[in-house]
């Protein structure tokens, strides 16, 4: 077992950060892994000020760098489906006997801290969206998905409340505006999207749901809502919401595809034929073979 350095997700609060005294020194620290000094050098920081949130950012990657371990697993069955792994295989027969690769994992006690310092933080910058999607990040770390869940609506909650007027580190303006929020969103949803547990699509139902109400021309939206309710066996609404996309964006072909397949399972034969010629007018010829296939097999 050993602890991490810095995680991955960690760089979202670094990337862009004005390095002054304080947090040029902070980071030094953070860098070269001396987490006792760090400690010390933090809480310094507060005492100067208390109320600055990239001391408080500071105290969550601290936290987050003490929670994050790795066990190295020998001759798992299942390898990760992020991340790197090696196949052990024997060396006489040449029969693979397993996979080797890292497992991430995280100490309670830490995570809960890192959790605590970043929420008292937000009641200070409630709009810093940096401190929000680092802990959004954290929850799904954790595979708290639940608590991630409720934790983005919270999020598209304070959207509707601050008109997106977000900012971002040292409290500038969030510079992506409406489409990179609504696109880091999107990811987040599309991460439950990949796992088949019926719970967390049925929160990518209720989140997409939520954000398509505060983004109603949004075809990223509609687009993952309609997919939220496909997979969850609720054809009719997810051919609302595909339509709906289709309203938007009548050149969407990702869409267009949506409804023939649709469509084609409810078995309105004529309507998936109509979607799948429309396909064939977009450039992209893996969409196009598709649509082909498609029809030869409809109209035998």
């Amino acid at each position: 077992m050993k602890r991490l350095g810095l995680s991955v997700f960690l760089l979202l609060f670094l990337a862009g950060l004005a390095l002054g005294e304080d947090k040029a020194g902070y980071l030094k620290l953070l860098n070269a892994d001396k987490m006792e000094e760090l400690k010390t050098y933090l809480e310094s920081w507060q005492e100067k000020e208390p109320q600055n949130p990239e001391m408080f950012i500071g105290f969550f990657n601290y936290y987050v760098n003490l929670a994050r371990q790795e066990n190295m697993v020998v001759g798992g069955q299942n390898p990760p489906k992020k991340g790197e792994y090696f196949a052990i295989t024997d060396s006489s027969s040449g029969k693979q006997l397993g996979y080797m690769y890292g497992e991430v994992y995280y100490l309670p006690e830490y995570s809960q801290k890192a959790l605590s310092v970043i929420n008292e933080g937000l009641v200070l910058s409630p709009d810093r969206l940096d401190m929000r999607f680092g802990k959004t990040r954290l929850l799904a770390e954790l595979h708290a998905y639940e608590a991630q869940k409720d934790y983005i609506l919270a999020v598209l909650d304070r959207a509707k409340e601050n008109h997106g007027a977000w900012l971002w580190s040292d409290g500038k303006a969030f510079e992506d505006g409406e489409d990179g929020f609504i696109q880091a969103i999107h990811d987040y949803i599309s991460e439950w999207f990949s796992d088949a547990d019926e719970k967390r699509l049925a929160y990518a139902r209720d989140v997409s749901a939520r954000l398509l109400g505060l983004y109603p021309k949004s075809v990223i939206a509609c687009n993952d809502s309609a997919v939220a309710y496909a997979r969850l066996g609720d054809l009719e609404n997810a051919e609302k919401a595909f339509l709906r996309a289709y309203t938007l964006d009548g050149n969407d072909f990702i869409v267009i595809a949506n409804l023939a397949y649709i469509n084609e399972v409810k078995g309105d034969k004529e309507k998936a034929i109509g979607y799948y010629e429309l396909m064939l007018k977009s450039g992209n010829k893996q969409i196009v073979d598709r649509a082909n296939r498609r029809l030869a097999d409809l109209r035998k």
